[in-house]
C-alpha cells in the first residue's frame, strides 16, 4: 500500500469501552439503590392495579357521602381518572355517593366521562403543607352539605369493598378512624412527625391512628376537624409535613377510646394490601 493510501484510508473504528473506571464505580454505587427503587415502584404499581380490580359488594342504598382530596402540584395537569382509579372504580362499583375535592392543575375530562356520578369540586388550599391544608378544605366542604354521614379517605391507595356506612351506628358520638398496627412509641414515622410539630413526644402507648380514614356522623366529624385545625393554626409548622404527629396528639388528647371505632370490619390492616379482606375499606 502506498503512503498516500495509508494516509487517506479511514482508520477502523476504535473499540469503545462501555464504561470508564469512574463510570463503573458510580454505577456500582448506584445500582443497588436504583434497582431497589425501580422494583419497589413496579411492585407498588402492580398492587395499585390489583386494588383497582378488587371484587366489590354493591350497597343496598346510599347512606352517606365518601370524599377524598387531591392536588395537582406540577406544571403538567394531574389526570384524576388514572391517579384515583382504585378509589373511583370502587365508589362506582359499590354504588356510593362520592366527591373528589381537587386543587391545582388537574385534568377532569376523563373522570367526568368515565365516572359521571362522582362529583368533582374545586377547592382552594393555603400555603401550609397539603397534608395539613386538606383538613381545612374538607371541613369547609362538610359545613355546606346536608349528608348525615361521611367518610373522608386517602385517594390513590384506598378502595371500598362494600358499603362502609353499614358500620356507622345511631350513636352520633362515635368516630370511625383508620388505625395502624404499631403504637406511637413503636412508629418511627409518627414519632418523627410528632417531634417536628411539638419538639416532644406524647401518647407512646396509644395506637397510631391514620387520617387516611375518618368517618362518622357529619357533625361529629366537623367537631374533630375544628379541633384539629385549631391546633394546626396554633403551631408553627407551615411548610412541614407533621400531619401524623398533630393528628394523633389531637385525637388522643380529645377523643376517649370508647368513642373510636377502628380496625376490622371497618378497614383492612394498613399497608398489608389485603385484597380479599371482608373489611369495608382497603387502605393499601
Amino acid at each position: 500500500m502506498r503512503l498516500v493510501d495509508k494516509l487517506t484510508t479511514p482508520l477502523p473504528p476504535k473499540k469503545s469501552r462501555p464504561y470508564g473506571l469512574f463510570s463503573l464505580l458510580a454505577q456500582w454505587c448506584r445500582s443497588p439503590f436504583e434497582r431497589s427503587s425501580t422494583k419497589k415502584k413496579r411492585l407498588n404499581q402492580e398492587r395499585l392495579e390489583q386494588l383497582a380490580a378488587i371484587e366489590t359488594i354493591p350497597a343496598r342504598r346510599q347512606n352517606g357521602r365518601v370524599l377524598t382530596l387531591v392536588a395537582g402540584l406540577s406544571e403538567t395537569p394531574l389526570e384524576l381518572a388514572t391517579y384515583l382509579r382504585p378509589w373511583l372504580r370502587s365508589v362506582q362499583q359499590v354504588g356510593l355517593c362520592g366527591t373528589v375535592l381537587y386543587a391545582g392543575k388537574c385534568d377532569l375530562a376523563p373522570l367526568q366521562e368515565q365516572y359521571p356520578d362522582i362529583e368533582a369540586i374545586e377547592v382552594t388550599v393555603g400555603s401550609r403543607h397539603l397534608f395539613l391544608e386538606r383538613h381545612f378544605a374538607i371541613r369547609d366542604y362538610l359545613r355546606n352539605i346536608s349528608d348525615e354521614r361521611v367518610f373522608i379517605t386517602d385517594g390513590v391507595d384506598v378502595a371500598f369493598r362494600r358499603d362502609p356506612f353499614e358500620m356507622i351506628s345511631q350513636d352520633e358520638t362515635l368516630l370511625y378512624l383508620g388505625r395502624e398496627e404499631d403504637s406511637i412509641g413503636e412508629s418511627r414515622h409518627t414519632l418523627k412527625k410528632m417531634h417536628a410539630a411539638y419538639g416532644e413526644l406524647f401518647h407512646h402507648d396509644r395506637p397510631v391512628l391514620n387520617p387516611g380514614i375518618i368517618g362518622g356522623h357529619r357533625t361529629r366529624v366537623i367537631e374533630l376537624l375544628d379541633t384539629l385545625t385549631t391546633e394546626i393554626d396554633a403551631l408553627d409548622c407551615s411548610g412541614v409535613d407533621c400531619d401524623m404527629g398533630i393528628y394523633n396528639k389531637v385525637v388522643h388528647d380529645h377523643i376517649p377510646e370508647s368513642e373510636i371505632v377502628s380496625g376490622a370490619p371497618l378497614h383492612s390492616r394498613f399497608s398489608h394490601w389485603e385484597f380479599n379482606t371482608p373489611a369495608a375499606i382497603i387502605h393499601k
